[in-house]
């Protein structure tokens, strides 16, 4: 998916966070783990939804086996895109010789024009780790083109094209394979929203992105939500709590949160996150992001790279002295318009229609799994990564 707003979303969050440090707002150091106020912003009436145990006080530890939980959430592409050939879960539909039979239908409406009548595309390996730098392409309008009313027969007709019927295979991210061959993989996580990034990481942090639909933060959408974010629970109950970030801390997102000195508190570099899982000194909760620029996973980027920054994170990790009692969770904010065969559910409690007539659903799956030593395996086996292709730029 390329930029396509005349100011980049990166370019308007790299400027609130630098607009805070010039206030003398600095972006350092490591929180304590005692109770601090929270943010000013923190909504002071309890919205839907409930405790996962309403019997139990907020902030009561529910999983005392697990003391720390990393979060990694990378960019950009659907379970089938990434994970379809792994032989676990539900991925691509393969016949007698191990080869994807999924297709979808090339009509004239394509933002390619199909090479004859009743053409179409079969699910291919795609060519090169080097993504394409504007296809495919995700938006509102291209998840219901896709969606199809369901039939997840529209990805080639909408804005993404034919290229959104790639995958990846086993061999291009070996590293990915073998992490989703030995832990746990959640074959049904499904993007919030049928939107671009924004709407997605907006949801991660608050369970919400208060209606926006793009990657435009200019417009006049809500900024604060309205129970806060997690992160501001966090700092609320005195859980400890991090975000260690490449290049832009992803948190900011809620750019309310930016003008809240007890929160750029929180904020640290990612070469802190290895020193910190060295150290065996990580916080309860550590979001930690790729350098958005070559590490993501987002078209045009070279998936490997994305996978060298993966595999480092999780061999930290499993490294760590606190490796026995933490989770590290990993996934993706949105499939980026590739193809995904898995129809998103319906939400419920919803409305009937959205402005098109479709009916709601959740957006296609992502690749997601859980990494931990207690409960995930016994066994905690990876290869090691092999080299980017060097093919292209990083």
């Amino acid at each position: 998916m390329d930029e396509r707003q005349a100011i980049s979303r990166r370019t308007l969050l790299g400027r609130a966070v630098a607009g805070a440090a010039a206030l003398g707002l600095g972006v350092v150091g490591s929180p304590g783990a005692g109770g601090v106020a929270p943010s000013s912003s923190l909504a002071k009436k309890a919205g839907p939804g409930l405790l996962p145990d309403p019997t139990r006080p907020v902030a009561t530890d529910l999983i005392p086996q697990i003391e720390n939980i990393v979060i990694v959430m990378m960019e950009h592409h659907s379970f089938d895109n990434m994970l379809g050939l792994l032989g676990r879960g539900d991925g691509l539909t393969l016949d007698a010789s191990g080869h994807p039979t999924n297709t979808n239908p090339w009509s004239k409406k394509s933002v390619f024009a199909p090479p004859g009548k009743n053409a179409t595309v079969r699910s291919f390996p795609m060519p090169s780790p080097c993504q394409e730098g504007s296809y495919p392409y995700n938006t509102w309008e291209a998840v219901w083109v896709s969606y199809a009313g369901g039939k997840m027969s529209g990805f080639v007709e909408s804005q993404s094209g034919p290229v959104s019927m790639g995958y990846f295979e086993p061999s291009v991210l070996p590293f990915t394979n073998s992490l989703a061959a030995t832990f746990p993989v959640c074959d049904r996580y499904f993007c919030s929203v049928g939107a671009q990034t924004y709407p997605n990481r907006r949801f991660l942090v608050a369970g919400t992105s208060l209606g926006l639909l793009t990657d435009d933060l200019q417009t006049a959408h809500p900024d604060v939500p309205p129970n806060g974010t997690i992160v501001d629970a966090l700092t609320k109950y005195g859980i400890s709590w991090k975000n260690y970030y490449s290049s832009l801390p992803s948190s900011a997102i809620w750019y309310y949160q930016v003008a809240d000195a007890t929160y750029l508190t929180h904020l640290d570099k990612i070469s802190a996150f290895y020193a910190d899982a060295a150290a065996g000194t990580p916080p309860s909760i550590s979001l930690v992001d790729p350098d958005f620029n070559n590490q993501s996973q987002e078209n045009p980027q070279d998936v490997p790279y994305g996978e060298q920054f993966l595999s480092e994170v999780v061999q930290a990790v499993m490294a760590s002295p606190q490796w026995p009692k933490t989770m590290l969770v990993w996934c993706y904010d949105e499939s980026g318009g590739y193809y995904d065969h898995v129809v998103p559910p319906t939400r419920r409690g919803r409305s009937t229609a959205t402005a098109s007539g479709s009916p709601p659903a959740w957006s296609p799956r992502t690749p997601s799994r859980a990494t931990c030593r207690r409960w995930c395996t016994t066994t905690p086996r990876c290869s090691g990564w092999s080299s980017p292709s060097g093919t292209c730029r990083p």
